[in-house]
């Protein structure tokens, strides 16, 4: 037998890979179903090692097969609903033999709920769950939303969206520190509920909870956007639907139930419903675009959500800052008490997604209300996110791999998580630490935006100055194909850095253009809008023009914002300004979106230029205007010269 140890968090991925290649190797089977089965037989004799059933490799394959089917019927009968109603192995006894073998030497139950969890999350990952907008919550993430809402032994908690169970698990850890286990396993029993579509995932919500709970669980398979109403509608229901609701499953068990006391979730972001049953059932549906899942998720929560009960849930960055969203978030506000929103860095889904999301906080009103202006949101931003740019796992340093992820990984959630519980507790002490800003709602940007990122303290230049708006003007003339007429120089972002155009050269007829281009003229300031972090800011000087055709003009890509002089001065001064750390700094704070990050117009018509600056104008303006121009001499003779090298070089024969 291979020498027993224990499954620590850097070796669950490999273990189960492992299991993964020999099932889809041999068998052909579906790999989930049978390591799934494997992981519960695993476990149960762990968990009851009193019955004598051990998992084991024995003398042959056909003893160790019938002895781990023999685990698997037990597990059928004592977990009911957690595997099919055959419950034995689809493999075949060899191969079994060889998964039982790969699996043995491992203790599941000696390492932690966490680590156990990792490795069920990894297995589930595998079945696509990307695909269908929904992403496993960060550990660590979960673990803020549970301090920060801080739920009670004696409320009902509950997730519509539960996946693999992590939010319950913690908020399960959470009540049970230090209770007596026969009252911890109360708790799992009548406290915590979780609610999915995903059949997989509830599995595995199922089996974590049996672990962390050692016994009963409340959770369920169904679709938590279908309410009593749409239950109950005269539309025809698909064969295939299922009817039960929260609400049904909720009052089978509870006949006074009236609404969760706690809800910590985070639905899937992406996918549309058309169902007309569920849709003529929600308010914020409308007939004249399209419906997202999480939109009605937000709403089915604020429904099943007691008065005065609390919310955490996860959203993606468009649904707090989008223009297009404003009456979601006009609607929430009327419903709910935003407490607070948590901005989360761009690496915190890596390596499934670079989406960007945030976490909304909130406390239902006892009724809808209009009068909010005078409430204060707390906006926090997360900008260490535990995570690298590929999605990797970034430790503290001296952390051992077990430890929990809320220790072991570099983030900023703690310093966080203070500044919460003092606005939550209306403390008015100042917390040190973690960037955040405490905004009236009536002083909220147009359109009710929640997204955090619009009110990080650092976006706001110095006071003292004139505004940038005052000084220069956004153009936004432009060429299309179809109007071009004569020759046009194209300029990509890329060709616009640390205040220079670079490496110009790809010149074309109007009508060849591909798409519609802003034109720039010499003595226009270009900002890419996009990725300010490359700092694509340069200077349309006044040599460019001399390399081509008197007749050429300056195309420039949709993502630049072309500055324009409001006088007959230069803005070249503007080059220094615009790539200072200072500014650079707004900039990175400023920029919002979900893959591709973009800064606003209005933050750089916002910029205030020190009056230090504006005195020293001309003189700025005169020294970038002669190093771009010296800049664009050296390049235009180094072009020259490789020219007359490559044509006196005659190929090798």
């Amino acid at each position: 037998m291979s020498k027993r140890h224990r499954m620590q968090a850097g070796d669950w991925e490999s273990v189960f890979g492992r299991l993964q290649e020999l099932v889809l190797a041999n068998s052909g089977e579906d790999e989930f179903e049978e390591i799934f089965k494997l992981v519960l037989a695993k476990l149960y004799t762990e968990l009851h090692p009193a019955t004598g059933f051990a998992f084991a490799s024995l003398a042959t394959p056909e003893l160790t097969a019938k002895q781990v089917n023999a685990i698997l019927v037990r597990v059928a009968g004592q977990w009911r609903g957690i595997l099919p109603e055959t419950p034995e192995s689809a493999l075949t006894d060899e191969h079994l033999a060889v998964c039982v073998e790969a699996l043995e030497g491992h203790s599941l139950m000696e390492t932690s709920l966490e680590v156990l969890d990792g490795a069920f999350e990894y297995l589930v990952s595998r079945v696509a769950k990307g695909s269908k907008g929904q992403y496993f919550t960060p550990r660590h993430v979960v673990e803020f939303c549970v301090r920060a809402i801080a739920p009670k032994a004696s409320e009902l908690i509950a997730d519509p969206a539960c996946g693999s169970g992590g939010f319950l698990m913690h908020a399960f850890r959470h009540l049970t520190n230090g209770v007596p286990r026969d009252e911890a396993r109360l708790i799992a029993q009548n406290q915590l509920w979780g609610f999915d579509f995903d059949a997989r995932a509830v599995q595995v919500a199922k089996a974590l909870m049996l672990v962390a709970g050692d016994g009963h669980s409340n959770l369920y398979r169904l679709n938590s956007l279908l309410t009593p109403t749409a239950a109950g509608t005269l539309f025809p229901l698909p064969s295939s639907a299922q009817a039960a609701t929260i609400e049904d499953v909720m009052r089978s068990r509870l006949r006074h139930f009236k609404g969760f006391d706690v809800i910590l979730t985070n639905p899937p972001f992406a996918g549309e419903l058309r169902e007309k049953h569920i849709l003529s059932t929600y308010e914020l549906s409308r007939s004249d675009r399209r419906v997202e899942r999480d939109v009605l998720f937000l709403e089915r929560c604020v429904q099943i959500l007691r008065p005065g009960g609390r919310i955490a849930i996860v959203l993606p960055h468009n649904k707090l800052a989008s223009e297009s969203w404003a009456y979601v978030r006009e609607w929430l506000l009327q419903q709910m008490q935003v407490v607070a929103v948590l901005g989360l860095g761009r690496n915190t889904f890596l390596p499934h997604t670079s989406q960007k999301a945030g976490v909304l906080f909130g406390i239902k009103r006892e009724k809808p209300t209009k009068t909010t202006v005078n409430e204060r949101v707390l906006f926090l931003i997360s900008e260490r996110e535990g995570k690298d740019s590929r999605g990797q796992p970034v430790l503290r340093p001296g952390v051992s791999l077990e430890t929990a992820a809320w220790q072991k990984l570099e983030h900023d959630l703690g310093e966080l998580a203070d500044v919460y519980r003092a606005h939550a507790e209306g403390r008015k002490e100042r917390i040190a630490g973690g960037i955040h800003a405490v905004v009236p709602v009536g002083k909220l940007d147009t359109g009710h935006v929640l997204a955090a990122e619009r009110y990080d303290p650092r976006r706001r230049s110095s006071a003292g100055g004139v505004g940038l708006a005052e000084i220069a003007q956004l153009v936004r003339d432009q060429v299309t194909p179809s109007s071009g007429a004569g020759s046009y120089l194209l300029l990509d972002t890329g060709n616009a850095r640390d205040g220079v155009i670079q490496d110009p050269g790809k010149v074309v007829g109007g009508r060849d253009l591909g798409s519609v281009k802003k034109v720039a003229k010499p003595g226009d300031l270009l900002i890419s809008r996009l990725r300010p972090y490359l700092r694509q800011v340069a200077y349309v000087d006044s040599e460019l023009p001399s390399f081509y055709p008197v007749e050429t003009r300056i195309a420039c890509s949709t993502e630049f914002y072309v500055l324009r002089s409001m006088d007959s001065k230069s803005i070249a001064f503007l080059v220094p300004y615009l790539l200072s750390e200072q500014v650079q700094a707004i900039l990175a704070a400023s920029q919002e979106g979900g893959h591709h990050p973009r800064v606003g117009q209005s933050v750089i018509e916002q910029l205030t230029i020190p009056d230090a600056i504006l005195r020293d104008r001309d003189r700025i303006s005169s020294n970038v205007e002669a190093l771009c121009q010296a800049a664009r001499r050296a390049e235009r003779g180094l072009r020259t010269l490789v020219t007359e090298n490559s044509q006196t070089l005659q190929p090798v024969r």
